[in-house]
């Protein structure tokens, strides 16, 4: 009887698992970012299967502090996010744009580590346009796997 018991949870734990996996849509909506120390500039190749992603936050950075935009219309450069990796070396001219596309099966973000700037959740083949407006370098996550880590390059 315990091993039924056993099972069923199993079971029921790994649907949840997939479920939380499953979003097909992006979401233009900044969200808060989960505040971060100095991160790699390298994100690994896969995630590791133990590690169970969590929902992304959903409330919007206060204005004032805010160093990007999500937007619609044209874009300066393109980055895909792809092997839970984001690309290397990136840059954009302050007030410019980066459309970043999710073409990994599981939904990322774009969230600065000091909090000024987050995409929101892209799902799965989904896509955000953001412009950026402050200058500098700014080093980033994935909010849902805080693993994922990249530098962007703001041009003044």
């Amino acid at each position: 009887m315990t091993r039924r018991l056993r099972i069923a949870a199993l079971l029921g734990a790994a649907a949840l698992a997939l479920a939380a996996c499953s979003g097909t849509s992006a979401t233009a909506a900044p969200a808060t970012p989960a505040t971060a120390t100095a991160a790699p500039t390298t994100a690994p190749a896969s995630e590791p299967a133990s590690e169970a992603p969590s929902e992304a936050p959903t409330a919007a950075p206060s204005e004032a502090a805010a160093a990007c935009e999500v937007v619609d219309g044209a874009t300066e450069t393109a980055a895909e996010i792809k092997g839970f990796a984001y690309p290397a070396d990136l840059t954009v001219a302050a007030g410019g744009s980066i459309t970043w596309t999710n073409a990994d099966s599981a939904p990322h973000t774009v969230t600065f580590d000091d909090g000024t700037c987050a995409s929101g959740s892209i799902g799965p083949g989904g896509s955000v346009t953001v412009r950026y407006d402050v200058a500098g370098t700014f080093a980033f996550h994935c909010a849902i796997h805080p693993r994922m880590a990249g530098t962007l390059v703001v041009g003044g």
